[in-house]
């Protein structure tokens, strides 16, 4: 197809790691060459991997848009809910006003965004990414039906974090393949159907794959061999293949906005030692929350095959009600004083405040002194041969701060690179016990990057933040 200079082409690698593809650039020829003909720059972000796309879309940090999970604690509603279009949803993606100002766009797959007023972009969502936070939709409901019924949807759905037998790894493995595949042929349908400036795609494979495929190095392992590796070689393939489609004269950015690998999250920790270190302060018996009732204990007790298979048979609201409430089982309002939240790689907490929380106990002060104990006393865990567990704390309120930084966990943890471990001892509260169950061999890197290929390589303003991202591929697309 012809591929004016002007156009602009996004191929994004959801939790694309680039030490682990030049690790393999034998294997992977098309990636490969891209880096060796391009310009590579890295790209930070705070320690909070789910809140990376958002920054991304809406130019922003989480201190402005508040999102950090799928699953967030709402302060109104004291309860842990799903991040949905009536709230939390008020920043635009930036590509929506670049096709309002005449910019032709068309965007696939890139993670947690909403539905929304696209004003002429063709965008497609939740066909096939990781992080399925809403349901299949485009702006063009007959492009919609369409895809569906020539590409069908995209075999990933969603990941269940249990752990998993070899028979289903190699079955996910084989699905993913599959997508990027598919995902290939969709990309090149769409870039020959309609006439586009700014084109967007994300391979979610990479990050879906990078959590259950990665090699652990252990000589009993479920994980098929090289099978992360084969996802990688059906994601360079399809790379290769759209490339292909393109005249020279079109400018590609490949990017990450993190990473993955071994997996070193202590987050099966977080609760222990928030209720540990609460134990030792005045009334104890009130502080923090304790995973209590049904739900807890089915995510504890039933087996992880049987759990996956439930899972993927219920409404996704019967999901999320049971992961709430695991969260939440124990608390009372106006007596509890903070609890654990999940995340995905950094030890998250959050703080009971009254004015903020519906049901908070503790005055603004009362909370500041308590996010700088807790802060010292999680930097003071060590597993139990001595070697420190938490690398850094970061106080939302002063180290993420913005028009929503009371919407983030006041207090994050930043895990040192370890394998998880089972136990961990403070120095003065004693030892704690947690195990990692969600079946995850991989998790996230803060390692970003992009990589500039074309005429107007090197120019434009170079982003240093993720959220600077957006305003290079804006000075590009003029």
């Amino acid at each position: 197809m012809s591929a004016p200079a002007e156009k602009l082409l996004l191929i994004g690698l959801d939790a694309g790691d680039q030490d682990f593809i030049r690790e393999h650039v034998t294997d992977l020829p098309n990636l490969a060459r891209f880096f060796s003909e391009s310009t590579v720059h890295p790209l930070a972000a705070e320690p909070m991997s789910g809140a990376v796309w958002n920054s991304f879309s809406t130019r922003s940090k989480p201190g402005h848009h508040g999102r950090y999970h799928h699953l967030q604690w709402n302060p109104d509603r004291m309860r842990v809910q799903r991040i949905r279009t009536t709230w939390l949803d008020d920043i635009p993606p930036f590509w929506r006003a670049m096709a309002a100002a005449g910019k032709r766009v068309t965007v696939l797959d890139v993670p947690c965004v909403f539905a929304g007023d696209s004003r002429g972009a063709l965008e497609v969502l939740n066909w096939g990414s990781h992080d399925l936070i809403g349901p299949y939709w485009s702006s063009d409901s007959a492009e919609a039906r369409r895809i569906r019924s020539r590409f069908g949807m995209h075999p990933m759905g969603f990941e269940i974090p249990v752990q998993k037998s070899a028979r289903r790894l190699a079955s996910d493995r084989d699905d993913l393949t599959a997508g990027a595949g598919a995902r290939s042929r969709l990309v090149r349908d769409l870039m020959t159907r309609k006439d586009w400036d700014l084109f967007i795609v994300v391979f979610g494979e990479t990050h879906r794959g990078g959590h259950i495929l990665y090699p652990t190095g252990e000589a009993e392992t479920s994980v098929p061999t090289d099978a992360l590796l084969d996802v990688y070689r059906a994601v360079d393939r399809a790379v290769g293949e759209i490339l292909a489609d393109l005249e020279s004269g079109c400018d590609v950015i490949l990017f990450a906005l993190h990473g993955m690998g071994p997996n070193t999250s202590q987050a099966h920790l977080s609760r222990q030692m928030l209720t540990t270190a609460m134990g030792a302060l005045p009334n104890s018996d009130s502080n923090a929350a304790s995973r209590t009732g049904l739900a807890h204990w089915l995510r504890r007790t039933v087996p992880p095959t049987l759990q996956d298979k439930v899972a993927h048979a219920v409404p996704v609201q019967v999901r999320d009600f049971v992961v709430a409430r695991s969260i939440t089982g124990g608390m009372s309002a106006g007596v509890t004083r903070a609890i654990s939240l999940d995340g995905d790689l950094s030890g998250y907490w959050r703080l009971m405040i009254d004015g903020r929380e519906a049901g908070g106990g503790l005055t603004p002060a009362q909370a500041e002194d308590l996010s700088l104990q807790l802060a010292e006393d999680f930097m003071r865990f060590t597993t139990l041969d001595g070697r420190q567990l938490v690398r850094k704390v970061y106080l939302a309120k002063s180290d993420m701060a913005g028009p929503r930084s009371q919407l983030l966990p006041d207090i994050v943890a930043e895990w040192h690179d370890l394998a998880p471990v089972e136990a961990a001892r403070h120095p003065a509260l004693g030892v704690i016990h947690g195990k990692g169950s969600t079946g995850r061999g991989g998790n996230h890197k803060m390692n970003g990057f992009f990589a500039h290929r074309g005429p107007r390589q090197g120019q434009g303003p170079l982003p240093g933040h993720i959220s600077e991202f957006g305003d290079l591929v804006e000075a590009l697309a003029r």
